[in-house]
């Protein structure tokens, strides 16, 4: 049996005698992601991406996932539990700053979630320049789509790994046999402008326009995936930590 890697799975005195300085916070989000995929896969995905990430790197602990984030399009859909992006940034925010106080110097905050693209760059800027506080935020998709252009095949073959590494087979039921769908389009007006790199907001119409169905999804090339998008977090970490020296000399230490 390896080591306790959840915070919260740690008694008091092996928190603190322990020599933890990275904490991983996986966030998702609550809303429809097809048909038949659990309303949790977002953040099932970024769960098992810290929990490989903290098995590699022995002074890392995986915080409690956070399963609320603002939904966006989906919340048309039903099953979606949203939060606005200016509640999401201060929570984020004091959450951050208590990490660092407690010692933990490279906090990675993990997230597919499409809004968090939005929300979580603009907390760990903020986090930055109200306290120093160099935050990472990391997004698997920028290495995942490397694999795939795909996407709904990405994610439902990302879900399958991730659910194995967090022992919820149970949930791989709807999974199996899936027949690729085609989602209803969005209106050609909306679908122009981002063609045209416009940001505007909208509502999907449909439970297909949000992760239609795939077949072929083969959990070894899940597993793949995962294994390479850890590795380049992994690299993320080493550079994080000088980075983050270089900040406590500048700043805090001169400060202090």
């Amino acid at each position: 049996m390896g080591r306790k890697i959840f915070i919260d799975e740690l008694t008091w005195d092996e928190f603190t005698k322990g020599k933890y300085d990275t904490a991983l916070l996986p966030i998702g989000t609550i809303e429809c992601h097809g048909k038949v995929l659990p309303l949790g896969t977002d953040t099932y995905i970024a769960t098992a991406v810290a929990v490989l990430t903290a098995r590699k790197c022995e002074t890392a602990l995986v915080m409690p996932p956070l399963y609320y984030s603002f939904t966006g399009a989906t919340s048309s859909l039903g099953g979606a539990i949203s939060v606005p992006m200016s509640i999401q940034a201060i929570f984020l925010k004091h959450l951050i700053k208590n990490l660092w106080e407690q010692g933990f110097n490279k906090i990675i905050l993990i997230s597919i979630h499409g809004p968090n693209n939005i929300a979580i760059p603009m907390v760990v800027r903020e986090i930055f320049e109200e306290y120093k506080i160099p935050a990472l935020f990391f997004n698997p998709y920028k290495i995942a789509t490397k694999y795939s252009s795909d996407i709904p095949w990405l994610e439902h073959t990302l879900l399958m790994a991730s659910l194995k590494v967090l022992n919820k087979e149970h949930l791989m039921e709807n999974l199996k046999n899936l027949k690729t769908e085609k989602s209803v389009p969005l209106p050609a007006s909306l679908a122009n402008i981002f063609e045209k790199g416009g940001v505007i907001g909208y509502y999907y119409t449909d439970v297909t326009q949000h992760l239609p169905q795939r077949e072929n999804i083969k959990i070894e090339e899940g597993y793949k995936i995962l294994n390479e998008i850890v590795n380049e977090l992994m690299d993320l970490i080493k550079n994080l930590d000088i980075y983050v020296k270089y900040v406590i000399e500048k700043y805090h230490r001169a400060k202090g």
